[in-house]
């Protein structure tokens, strides 16, 4: 572990807890209870580490003001494991900086420090190289060899849908129909692929052999235009009840990264697939990765 013996060559204090960025005496800001929940508001993560020796325990004028800033997931502080390798505060030589040439430091990437994640459509993880972004091995396939299904094949809407059929009416025979190398048991246990099921949302004859009750649950699997208004909508109710409280044990526990990663991967999904996206599928989603497994838990609107 790190010698408590050894002085850092930099106190940590002179360094932003939020950028991790080197600041001048007159720039820095003590971490207030504002700070903590402008914090919270703005990376949904709990601001810590005020106990620990190796965590900064001050901010910069730009983090402690600003309504936005430029990235999206802030430094991560962890315990430095070896003291000569592996210290963000002794990595740096802050020697003769000022207000001129501060921008000339260069911050280094460590295990024990972080360097916060800017704002991007892209995936933050271009390439998976061990000991990069809490990458830890190799990976075992290849990353484009794997190909993630769409919602509406992940929340079998098409198996409950046919199901739910009448079994003499004409929407169902109308499947026999359509694919006649499948078994009648297949049929009945709605058994389809991804192509089948692709080749039924584009075809109007389906549609059209539904009675109205079956149109209208089949239509509700599309995804609806003002989908984001009423997402951002009813989460914002479920804040202000509080109804994500009672589910909290039952939410995965995400690192902040995790969390930005998913929401990134659930967007190339949408936009590689044409309709078949339920809207409660996308409330479910949003709420399983905006939020940790906390004992206080509190939502920022």
């Amino acid at each position: 572990m790190a010698s408590a013996r050894r002085s850092c060559r930099n106190n940590p204090d002179v360094f932003c807890y939020i950028c991790g960025e080197y600041t001048l005496s007159g720039d820095r800001k003590n971490i207030t209870g504002f700070v903590k929940r402008a914090y919270m508001a703005y990376f949904k993560v709990k601001l810590g580490d005020q106990d620990k020796s190796w965590a900064p325990h001050t901010v910069c004028k730009t983090c402690g003001a600003k309504t936005s800033l430029k990235f999206g997931i802030p430094m991560v502080w962890r315990k430095p494991f070896y003291h000569a390798t592996d210290c963000y505060f002794c990595a740096i030589n802050t020697t003769g900086i000022n207000r001129k040439n501060r921008q000339s430091l260069q911050y280094p990437d460590l295990p024990s420090a972080r360097r916060p994640v800017a704002h991007c459509e892209d995936i933050p993880r271009d390439q998976l190289v061990p000991g990069a972004r809490n990458i830890i091995h190799e990976p075992f396939v290849d990353r484009e060899k794997i190909l993630i299904p769409p919602l509406h094949l992940k929340l079998g809407l098409m198996k409950q849908f046919t199901r739910a059929l009448d079994k003499d009416g004409r929407c169902f025979n109308y499947l026999c129909r359509a694919f006649p190398r499948l078994t009648s048991e297949k049929v009945k246990a709605g058994i389809f692929d991804g192509p089948q099921i692709r080749k039924l949302i584009k075809d109007t004859e389906f549609q059209n052999s539904m009675n109205t009750l079956e149109c209208a649950a089949w239509k509700s699997f599309v995804q609806a235009a003002n989908h984001a208004r009423l997402i951002s909508t009813m989460i914002e109710a479920f804040q202000k009840t509080r109804v994500f409280d009672e589910y909290k044990d039952a939410l995965p526990v995400l690192t902040h990264g995790e969390g930005e990663r998913f929401h990134q991967d659930m967007r190339q999904m949408e936009e590689s697939h044409d309709g078949g996206l339920l809207l409660v599928a996308e409330v479910r989603q949003h709420s399983s990765c905006s939020h940790t497994e906390s004992k206080k838990r509190r939502f920022m609107p």
